[in-house]
């Protein structure tokens, strides 16, 4: 079976957020399984040369949009048995930032309408094509609209993920002439209409054979308004074709037993983990005491994270007798709040604004608790992270949190972590308050330990459900 991928990013290439740790990831695992796999991308200026240094541009071609006619090169790249394709045009791609431009709606429509050039340019076989976000959701509209009856596209199939539906692709009515080269009663008779706009993302949910999102639970919010952004309407009439599939991590990337980035190594050994607790808090300039509670939040700094239950109570955290490690960046009123806390509390509050891989890797393996107040989360990474270097979530039961973190029963001691309901300060306050009596039992603190590195979330499960899945269509 051949699998080709469309999207807007992909690890190692560029990142912004999961999606881009999703395509980097998953391909690798179904290459395992004995598929063939590609992966298609925008070639961004921001892309680092030396990951292209073995590249070849092997076509170019004409677009035609916007009454013009446009360069697409194509460049391939064989890399760990996955062929890579990047869409080259430098005055779409050739720019400081990936998104956030006036005319995004041509640049991604410009992406999509190459990608379906591609395919017989090159002559591929391609048996199915999984799109990913509203960047790429014009092209299964535009494989039944323009393509499905020419040679090289007969029989393709598509499954289109959606991983985040606040981010929907809106632009103006016109492009669907203008830029697909559409009829207009498309729009008008409601198959492309959406909040009297184009939505990329509709037509992706629309058009695909299968629609999948990132977790169980957030394929059952997505029929709920609260959740799907004003799509619940549309996403329900295509209920019976959605599922949902929790993302993994590599479990070679994150593992502690081997990880090179943190300073001491460990498979199931607390007593290494608290070597690692040591470290940071020396690094963090916090009494080192492992008796202390360590906390952190390795997040982006928005709403979505649930940043506005944490900010304005650091205060009473920090009474609770915790340390708090933040690491991430975002909305700057979430940053300059965060540096004014860790100058008033330095003994108690950490805030590394920004990212840092390595600080990562050592948060992972050297705090105690991570805390996840998402007020939605389709899916979540963090935390499984956390679970695989023995660091126990507190989360809000939202999303694919839900489907990860068990929480923790006294009684029969099962459970990995501990979660929340409603999204409010105090319920985060009880829940936390409670983990931290669970703390001060060394046993039972022990056995979540061992609890949370038995979870297994690596791509090897979802992989074979995503496989599954391209099998049915």
């Amino acid at each position: 079976m051949h699998i080709l991928f469309a999207a807007s990013e992909a690890v190692p290439f560029i990142k912004t957020g999961g999606l881009a740790d999703v395509v980097g990831e998953l391909p690798q695992y179904l290459v395992k399984s004995g598929n063939k796999v590609s992966v298609v991308l925008p070639k961004y200026k921001s892309i680092n040369s030396e990951l292209l240094e073995d590249s070849k541009l092997v076509k170019y071609f004409d677009v035609y949009m916007n009454n013009a006619k446009l360069y697409a090169g194509i460049i391939h790249l064989f890399k760990d048995g996955i062929n890579y394709y990047f869409v080259d045009n430098e005055s779409f791609f050739y720019r400081d930032q990936i998104y956030g431009y006036d005319d995004d709606d041509s640049r991604f429509g410009f992406f999509c309408l190459s990608i379906m050039e591609m395919i017989s340019h090159l002559k591929l076989d391609v048996d199915v094509i999984h799109a990913n976000d509203w960047q790429t959701g014009p092209l299964a509209m535009l494989y039944y609209e323009r393509y499905h009856q020419y040679p090289y596209y007969e029989n393709i199939k598509w499954v289109f993920t959606i991983h985040n539906p606040a981010y929907q692709g809106l632009f103006d009515k016109n492009v669907v002439s203008r830029i697909f080269g559409l009829d207009m009663n498309l729009y008008h008779n409601g198959t492309l209409r959406f909040k009297d706009a184009f939505s990329f993302l509709k037509v992706g949910i629309v058009y695909a054979n299968k629609i999948t999102t990132v977790s169980p639970t957030h394929a059952k919010e997505l029929l709920e308004p609260e959740y799907a952004h004003g799509l619940e309407n549309v996403i329900r009439l295509r209920s019976q074709d959605l599922v949902g599939i929790l993302n993994g991590i590599d479990y070679k990337k994150y593992n502690p037993l081997t990880d090179s980035k943190i300073g001491v190594n460990y498979r199931n050994s607390y007593r290494k983990k608290l070597l690692n607790k040591k470290a940071l808090q020396e690094q963090c300039h916090f009494k080192v005491d492992e008796n202390i509670p360590l906390v952190a939040i390795v997040s982006r700094l928005t709403w979505q994270k649930g940043i506005d239950l944490i900010v304005p109570n650091i205060e009473n955290l920090i009474n609770k007798g915790i340390q708090l490690i933040v690491l991430g960046s975002g909305d700057k009123q979430y940053e300059d709040d965060l540096r004014y806390f860790a100058n008033k509390f330095p003994q108690s509050v950490y805030a590394y604004i920004g990212f840092s891989d390595e600080l990562a890797h050592q948060i992972y393996a050297g705090t105690d608790i991570l805390l996840m107040p998402s007020l939605f989360e389709p899916c979540g990474i963090s935390q499984m992270i956390a679970l695989r270097y023995g660091t126990i979530p507190l989360v809000r039961e939202t999303g694919g949190l839900s489907d990860t973190v068990i929480p923790y029963n006294e009684y029969t001691g099962e459970g990995n972590g501990f979660s929340f309901r409603n999204f409010d300060y105090k319920d985060l306050s009880i829940v936390l308050d409670y983990a931290l009596k669970q703390y001060n039992n060394k046993d039972v603190w022990n056995l979540l330990f061992k609890n949370a590195l038995k979870s297994n979330y690596s791509w090897n499960q979802s992989s074979k459900k995503y496989l599954e899945l391209y099998k049915s269509l």
